[in-house]
C-alpha cells in the first residue's frame, strides 16, 4: 500500500467513524425529543478536533514507516487516481449544496410561519451542510482509493 493510498485510507476511516458518532449522537437527541440546540455545537467542536488530531498522528506514523517515499513528488498514476477523485467530489458537493439550498429555503418558509425556532433551522441547515462536506470528502476518499488499487 502506498503512502498516499494509506492516507486516503485513514481520511476516510477516520472521518466517516468519528462525522459518523456525531450524526448518530446528535440524531438520537432529536429523535428522543431533545432540543437540536442542546449542546451540538459543542460535541461538533470534539469532533473536528479528534479528526483533526487523529490524522495528524496517524499520518505521521505511515509517514516515518513510508521513509523518503512519503515525500517523493506525486507519480503520474497518482495524480490520475487523485483528479478522479475530485471530479467525483465535486459533483457530490454540487448536489449536496443544490439540495441544501432548497433545504434552506423550506426552514426558511417553516421559521416565517412559526413552526420552527431559528435555532432549530440553523441547526439544521449547518449540520445539512456538513453532511454534505463529509459525504464529498468521503466519496473523493473512496474513489482515490479505489484508483489506486484499480491502477495498482
Amino acid at each position: 500500500m502506498t503512502f498516499r493510498e494509506a492516507s486516503a485510507w485513514i481520511t476516510l476511516l477516520v472521518s466517516v467513524a468519528l462525522y459518523g458518532w456525531y450524526f448518530l449522537d446528535v440524531g438520537e437527541d432529536v429523535i428522543g425529543g431533545g432540543a437540536p440546540g442542546a449542546g451540538w455545537m459543542g460535541r461538533l467542536v470534539e469532533t473536528v478536533i479528534a479528526i483533526v488530531v487523529l490524522e495528524i498522528v496517524l499520518t505521521a506514523i505511515v509517514a516515518a514507516r513510508a521513509g523518503k517515499a512519503a515525500r517523493a513528488p506525486q507519480d503520474e498514476r497518482e495524480r490520475a487516481a487523485g483528479l478522479k477523485a475530485t471530479a467525483v467530489a465535486y459533483w457530490v458537493l454540487l448536489t449536496g449544496v443544490i439540495s441544501a439550498a432548497v433545504l434552506v429555503g423550506i426552514l426558511g418558509g417553516l421559521v416565517s410561519t412559526g413552526r420552527m425556532s431559528w435555532g432549530e433551522a440553523v441547526f439544521w441547515g449547518l449540520n445539512g451542510l456538513l453532511l454534505v462536506l463529509v459525504l464529498s470528502e468521503a466519496a473523493k476518499s473512496g474513489v482515490q482509493i479505489f484508483q489506486l488499487r484499480r491502477t495498482a
